[in-house]
């Protein structure tokens, strides 16, 4: 590996392939709500199925509450209404005055005030009417859990999804790793709709944040990936699930099928029951350099740079352009533009009086992946305290004639 520095040609000493203070390990993957007491809504209200006025209970999915029907006769824009309530509507959610109608179908709808959407009222309010009904249609009715903050007066987000068909279920869902991306595949209960997306939803932090990786497949077979160089070499477990919605990857804004919409996306998922999936995928360190050893130069007297079990590293470059320790500046034109390290030591490339357009580079030992499988990620720290420097990290698999 190598690690190339090039001072720029704006006056600023520019680094285009290396570090002026670095520390690094090399790594290989080996394998594989607070809750509050809170009135939540309990039931949803509503004429949408064919004019006829019903209250249904809301079914519990994941982190939020669902209902599911296909209406039966056709009804114009605004004539519809819904709202969710517990015990004798109070509380209700829903509009706090007046009929407004929904922003449209299959969007992410915030409670705010004046608009139709998930209001708490505490017996009152107003209603919350529906854009155009179409016989035959499924509506997918959900909300949240008083959220996102968990009072015992929250509002809640909403959506309604409007499909041309019943969502697929979800039965299955398994995952393989080889060393590279975790590859997740859900079967489904039919071939979805041309119109129905499978997604992976994946999490770190036990779905504080998330994201969201698009599934492909035909039939009843879908596949997606976690994948390897980020959530998969860290060390942590990764938490996933698989979902259904009626909008694209490509959607944008309150539609897009993000870590913020996802919930009220979702047609239909499967969660392991509520437990969620999950993979650990432990990470070890094959190679680790601090540069805290009795050296000056990475190359010459009086000590050479070498990691233990790896042998010496090695330097392109004199003068300005060596790289040295940092405590060490005999070659240099001067001290200018030292730096503190954390913790010991460091190797340094003289950006301050290196000559414009010159590089240097410092070169690790070979290092042996026989018999080690999965990805490899180097990591490493630095410190560039002015110019506008840049890092690039250069990988030879033939020792050192071409990178």
């Amino acid at each position: 590996m190598k690690q190339h520095l090039q001072c720029g040609a704006t006056g600023v000493a520019r680094t285009r392939t290396g570090w002026a203070w670095l520390r690094g390990a090399l790594l290989v993957v080996l394998g594989a709500t607070g809750s509050a007491w809170a009135q939540v809504p309990v039931t949803i209200g509503t004429d949408f199925l064919s004019g006829s006025y019903t209250s249904t209970a809301l079914t519990p999915v994941g982190g939020f509450l669902q209902y599911r029907g296909t209406a039966t006769a056709a009804g114009a824009a605004g004539v519809r209404k819904v709202e969710f309530y517990t015990g004798s509507y109070n509380p209700v959610w829903r509009s706090y005055s007046g009929s407004p109608t929904i922003a449209g179908y299959n969007q992410n709808i915030p409670p705010v005030g004046g608009t139709a959407s998930a209001l708490y009222n505490s017996g009152g309010g107003g209603t919350i009417q529906l854009p155009a009904i179409v016989s035959g249609n499924t509506y997918t009715f959900n909300i949240t859990k008083n959220g996102p903050s968990v009072t015992a007066s929250s509002d809640n987000n909403m959506a309604v999804l409007q499909t041309t068909y019943a969502p697929v279920t979800i039965p299955t869902v398994t995952a393989t790793n080889l060393g590279g991306p975790l590859v997740v595949t859900a079967t489904t209960s039919a071939a979805p709709n041309a119109a129905e997306y499978l997604y992976v939803r994946y999490s770190t932090d036990n779905f504080a944040t998330s994201t969201l990786a698009p599934m492909s497949g035909s039939t009843t077979t879908w596949v997606g990936a976690i994948p390897s160089g980020t959530v998969l070499n860290t060390g942590a477990t990764v938490r996933y699930y698989v979902l259904s919605s009626p909008n694209a990857p490509s959607a944008t804004g309150t539609a897009q099928v993000n870590h913020a919409n996802a919930d009220m996306l979702t047609l239909n998922l499967n969660n392991n029951s509520g437990s969620n999936y999950s993979a650990y995928i432990p990470v070890t360190t094959l190679f680790f350099e601090p540069f805290d050893a009795n050296w000056t130069n990475a190359v010459g007297t009086p000590a050479n740079l070498s990691t233990p079990g790896f042998g010496a590293w090695s330097s392109v470059g004199t003068g300005n352009n060596q790289w040295q320790r940092n405590t060490y500046t005999t070659g240099w034109t001067s001290a200018n533009g030292s730096f503190t390290v954390p913790t010991g030591t460091a190797a340094r490339f003289h950006t301050y009086d290196a000559t414009l357009n010159t590089t240097g580079d410092l070169i690790t030992p070979a290092i042996s992946f026989a018999g080690i499988t999965g990805p490899k990620v180097l990591t490493f720290s630095i410190i560039n305290t002015g110019g506008n420097d840049v890092l690039d990290v250069a990988v030879s698999t033939d020792n050192g004639v071409t990178y």
